[in-house]
């Protein structure tokens, strides 16, 4: 068997041009298949994360279809699900506001979110500097804030100074608890975030309504359940179900899923096509293999070599072809994934099971394109072969 390998490495490597040539196809296609998965497989993480900063398993209760129509949900409201829902993780109140924050002679305009202290526990905030909003400072309705970075290294000398300083929202004078690491997740147009109890809201604006209601599951199974167990609830409260509505980023993050799906499918059918031409062109590079070592095979065969070793020979050298067309695949796979990373951001998640099929499926492209090749070779008369000698 030794000797057939090293037979094979040789007559590959007498042509190094050509072999590469013939593997080309089979490089570019498995490096497709892989750079694809890898994309792929990263591109989905990035998803998640980033929903994640809203929560996945959060659904959104609101007044009117598509938020059209005046709230008439209360605080009252967020108290009386938490009681009534068993699966409901945690319950939200929350309203947003666009106003301006004032530090000196500075004004930003900035979402306000006036929520309560279990908001951190369904969004992805992180609090690096002081803390976020608490039970009491819902309680009391206290005029604490917390702050996004952003706006920290704005009104501030930074986040470490912001703590313990008081701004103005609206007249009314806000002592800095917190600020949010990085940029935070914005709803509006509004270039900075900031958060107040939503109680705080309700005594300073004199209103006795709030924009929505949050709750979360920890089973996302639940969430068409829950959504439903809400509106009844609110429904046998007001009369009517007609007047609320609920949204959660399941059909979403399905549609995103499919989306990634139809592109990966799309790409990998490109790569098969790649592999099946670098496969013809195994076949057809074996195929003039063949011909031009007929005087060779009529040798080996009169000196009492079997058919069975013949084809083994040059099935070994279309398998060789197909591990380093594999091996280049996967490797320009890998950093066409990290030029792509570079410049998009999506860092490429790779699998190890892609990568051994990978490198199985360009073995079997090129053994099995091998076939007919080294068959044909196989069933060559000595005397037929040696007739050109």
């Amino acid at each position: 068997m030794l000797e057939h390998i090293n037979m094979a490495f040789n007559n590959i490597t007498n042509r190094p041009m050509r072999a590469f040539l013939t593997m080309l196809g089979i490089v570019i296609g498995i490096g497709a298949m892989v750079s694809v998965f890898s994309i792929g497989q990263g591109g989905t993480v990035e998803m998640n994360k980033k929903l994640q900063k809203f929560g996945v398993n959060r659904i959104w209760v609101y007044t009117g279809k598509y938020r059209k129509t005046e709230s008439v949900l209360k605080l009252s409201d967020a108290t009386l699900l938490e009681n009534s829902i068993s699966d409901a993780q945690y319950v939200t109140p929350s309203t947003y506001k666009n106003v301006y924050l004032e530090k000196g002679n500075q004004s930003l305009y900035t979402q306000l979110s006036c929520t309560d202290d279990s908001l951190i526990h369904i969004e992805d905030i992180n609090i690096n500097w002081g803390r976020f909003l608490s039970e009491n400072d819902v309680l009391y309705s206290k005029k604490v804030v917390v702050i996004d970075e952003n706006l920290a290294n704005k009104l501030f000398l930074g986040p470490t100074d912001a703590i313990g300083q008081n701004i103005y929202i609206l007249g009314n004078s806000y002592k800095v608890i917190g600020v949010e690491h990085g940029a935070a997740v914005k709803q509006s147009a509004a270039e900075y975030k900031a958060y107040i109890p939503v109680t705080t809201y309700a005594s300073s604006w004199g209103s006795s309504t709030i924009d929505e209601i949050t709750l979360t599951t920890s089973d996302a199974k639940k969430l068409d359940e829950v959504s439903d167990e809400a509106i009844a609830v609110l429904g046998q409260k007001y009369g009517t179900t007609q007047m609320f509505d609920t949204y959660n980023l399941a059909k979403e993050l399905s549609i995103a899923d499919g989306i990634l799906g139809l592109f990966s499918n799309i790409i990998l059918s490109v790569a098969i096509v790649a592999l099946v031409a670098g496969g013809i062109g195994i076949m057809n590079i074996m195929l003039v293999t063949v011909s031009e070592r007929r005087q060779e095979i009529g040798i080996m065969k009169a000196l009492g070599a079997s058919s069975g070793q013949i084809m083994l020979q040059f099935l070994l050298e279309a398998g060789i072809i197909g591990i380093f067309g594999g091996i280049g695949g996967i490797l320009s796979g890998v950093i066409f994934a990290y030029v792509f990373y570079f410049f998009s951001g999506v860092m490429p998640v790779f699998s190890t099971s892609v990568l051994i099929l990978s490198a199985l499926f360009a073995i079997f492209i090129g053994v099995f394109f091998g076939m007919y090749p080294a068959y044909k070779a196989c069933k060559l008369e000595p005397a037929e072969a040696l007739k050109s000698i």
